[in-house]
């Protein structure tokens, strides 16, 4: 669905195309029959968040002969201005997408190429810069703030320490968000530059990508994965997600579930807390009696997961090694694991949550936090209809993944 809105003085048209299907039901089957059964003259960026997955595109889309983009003067963002100036489909991953800069917005615009974007990418966040150097920017007279909050960079011939933070502020990267907070946004004009957008995720509703582009008043169409014909199709409408809830036990061993009671306990404030007053020891051997004693799991059959600056304080004998992180997506690597561990409870952070509520945006934590959960538990054995066993400590997390069942 094409929108044409006028933001900051610029009119932009944006058509966005959400491709919203649980886990293993055929998104990128189906993104993957269009691309192939799609006009000769279409161009493509396919953009996925590992390697295995860009291999995946290249073998699977041989007529469309997508490219990687390689180091070119040393630098992959050459390469893909290269493989941009020769009309490439491009099949590339979400960290260098991050990397990408104003002329290459400009030769995707002038080239007309449409956008694939597998699981949504960071959007939102703090960007890291300390008190005494923003107030040597601002006092210097080398920026300031617009009155949409941007960081407009002011001196056009400076070469120094804060490059690199002049150049987002170029491309409209950087929010003030009170007096000493920065924040970094995605730049939209890296939404704008495609002629058409897919992001293939699940629970778009809970996910700050969302809430990105509400801030920005763009829609978005939703589209499914479905199976027609034989084979998989992109078609309007959202799914109808059902699972067979006996799939997944959650763990109810009160003596273990004790320590994640309170509302918060187990979120990343929780565990900064904790440190000197040994409950996270506690948890840590609240695992290792899970995985040991209550499942008898073998090494191989895990999977677990927390904040990952507290991985050490929490990795235990028989399952150190099993560890993903929190947000993994779209990998399908552990698919034979069936024993999990999820400790930690998922909320937004906080600085983004203020900064999307002084914007006026309403968010859900729950959602969030329940979507985040659901894509790390998707990596396991569930995803091909295998039962698995969980243990979730936090009494919010598993509130929400069995309400999330029921509701099924």
């Amino acid at each position: 669905m094409a929108k044409v809105i006028k933001l900051f003085g610029r009119v932009i048209k944006i058509k966005i195309n959400v491709v919203d299907s649980i886990m293993g039901s055929g998104k990128t089957s189906a993104i993957i029959n269009m691309i192939n059964e799609s006009d000769e003259f279409d161009k493509f960026i396919y953009i996925t968040p590992y390697l295995d997955e860009v291999a995946r595109i290249e073998q699977s889309c041989v007529g469309k002969n997508f490219k990687q983009p390689v180091a070119v003067s040393g630098s992959k963002i050459n390469g893909i201005k290269k493989l941009l100036i020769n009309d490439h489909n491009i099949v590339s991953t979400h960290s260098l997408f991050h990397l990408f800069d104003e002329d290459i917005f400009n030769l995707i615009k002038t080239k007309g190429y449409k956008l694939i974007l597998d699981e949504v990418t960071t959007v939102v966040e703090p960007y890291n810069i300390n008190k005494k150097d923003i107030d040597m920017i601002f006092s210097q007279g080398k920026a300031h703030v617009d009155e949409h909050d941007y960081v407009i960079w002011d001196d056009a011939d400076y070469d120094g320490a804060f490059e690199e933070f002049k150049k987002l502020c170029d491309i409209k990267s950087l929010c003030m968000y009170g007096d000493s907070i920065i924040v970094w946004l995605f730049p939209m004009m890296s939404f704008e530059v495609f002629s058409e957008i897919y992001i293939l995720t699940y629970m778009f509703h809970g996910q700050i990508q969302k809430w990105y582009y509400d801030m920005f008043n763009t829609e978005y169409e939703y589209f499914r994965a479905d199976v027609v014909n034989g084979k998989y199709v992109i078609v309007p409408g959202q799914q109808d997600d059902r699972i067979d809830k006996s799939l997944i036990n959650i763990c109810e061993h009160q003596k273990l579930n004790d320590i994640g009671e309170l509302p918060n306990t187990l979120s990343k404030s929780w565990y900064s807390k904790s440190i000197q007053n040994k409950l996270i020891n506690n948890l840590k051997l609240n695992t290792e009696n899970y995985f040991r004693n209550v499942m008898e799991a073998k090494s191989d059959m895990i999977l677990w997961t927390t904040f990952k600056e507290y991985q050490k304080k929490v990795k235990g004998k028989g399952y150190t090694k099993a560890f993903i992180p929190l947000n993994m997506r779209a990998s399908n690597e552990y698919r034979n694991r069936n024993c999990l561990a999820y400790l930690c409870n998922r909320f937004l952070n906080p600085v983004v949550t203020k900064f999307f509520e002084k914007n006026k945006i309403e968010i859900n934590q729950d959602a969030y936090a329940l979507s985040e959960m659901l894509q790390w538990i998707w990596r396991s054995a569930v995803r091909d209809g295998s039962p698995v066993n969980i243990y979730i400590p936090s009494k919010r997390m598993r509130t929400l993944l069995i309400e999330w069942l029921e509701g099924n």
